[in-house]
């Protein structure tokens, strides 16, 4: 059965090992395979880039997936992460298998900020284990024991694995898949990744409004305009049954991957091989969501929308 799952988790300062003082909170929402993490900061710096990363416990320390990075001005940053399907960020990491979120400067971390919603042992300290562990040719450290337990993080911890919950997700992958019939039979279909599966259609930003009204944001979002200037084109995409994504054409350099995730394309397809190379050319994405029911329709836009404007607007305001 389908699960649902939404939880509050505060987020706190640490130096070192030790945990300091509140500075946020992360929000977490799970709905079926659909993830959806909104992490605020308040801070004393003036600007700063966070690179924020979900963190799970290994044999000898802690290790990381990239979420994106986020931008704080004024002593306030913001983020909004999506991700549609069983693995996290490209990786082989699910998202149950996380421990928490951690947002810093670089690794390894002195100093950075993170929220744990699980009773194990944390401090940045263990992020150097792990990062010794894979680089030294050394004998094993030997794990942590009799670490004092640090008091949970989570608040409004709420699951539901109810039938009515089941229809809801099953209800809208009848509505994504009536949605892309109609899509199919009006644009044109071309070939992206040569030899995938993938089934793409080449559109424009104002076809974004024949998608559900959770995905109208899009349509004034900076960086898939910045692209579409370029390129001429954007891509709906149809990436297995009952996945589909946004992609606008790009390459995979630096400096365009933190635009790119800035407003909210965290996800990067190479045209030449599954792992994508410096200069590589390929497609930047972002999921298409299909919500359920119009009513459920109108409030995940109203929360989207909002989120979306907090999230990219202190980046290039």
């Amino acid at each position: 059965m389908a699960q649902y799952q939404r939880f509050l988790s505060y987020l706190f300062e640490y130096e070192g090992d030790q945990k300091k003082e509140n500075c946020g909170f992360a929000k977490i929402e799970i709905r079926g395979d659909v993830q959806r993490i909104f992490l605020s900061v308040k801070n004393n710096e003036q600007a700063e880039i966070l690179h924020v990363f979900g963190f799970y416990h290994t044999k000898d320390g802690c290790d990381c997936v990239p979420l994106g990075r986020m931008v704080v001005k004024n002593g306030k940053g913001q983020l909004q992460y999506i991700n549609n399907g069983v693995y996290l960020a490209g990786s082989e990491i699910k998202f149950e298998q996380l421990s928490g979120i951690v947002a810093g400067r670089q690794k390894p971390f002195s100093n950075a900020y993170a929220t744990v919603w699980d009773d194990q042992y944390f401090g940045l300290s263990l992020f150097e284990k792990d990062r010794a562990k894979q680089t030294a040719q050394s004998e094993d450290e030997q794990v942590l024991e009799n670490q004092p337990q640090e008091e949970l993080q989570t608040m409004e911890v709420c699951c539901e694995t109810d039938s009515k919950e089941t229809n809801k997700i099953e209800q809208g992958q009848d509505k994504a898949d009536a949605v892309w019939a109609q899509l199919s039979t009006a644009y044109q279909h071309i070939e992206t990744l040569p030899g995938d599966t993938v089934v793409c259609l080449k559109v424009m930003p104002a076809d974004i409004g024949r998608l559900p009204r959770p995905n109208w944001m899009l349509s004034n979002n900076g960086f898939l305009m910045y692209s579409f200037v370029k390129y001429r084109y954007i891509v709906f995409a149809k990436v297995t049954q009952g996945r589909y994504e946004l992609w606008v054409p790009g390459n995979y350099e630096k400096s365009e991957e933190l635009m790119a995730q800035m407003f909210g394309f965290y996800c990067f397809r190479s045209v030449k091989s599954k792992k994508a190379s410096a200069g590589d050319f390929g497609y930047w994405c972002v999921p298409i969501v299909f919500p359920a029911d119009d009513q459920g329709e109108k409030k995940e836009a109203k929360m989207t929308v909002a989120d979306q404007q907090k999230t990219v607007n202190p980046a290039f305001g």
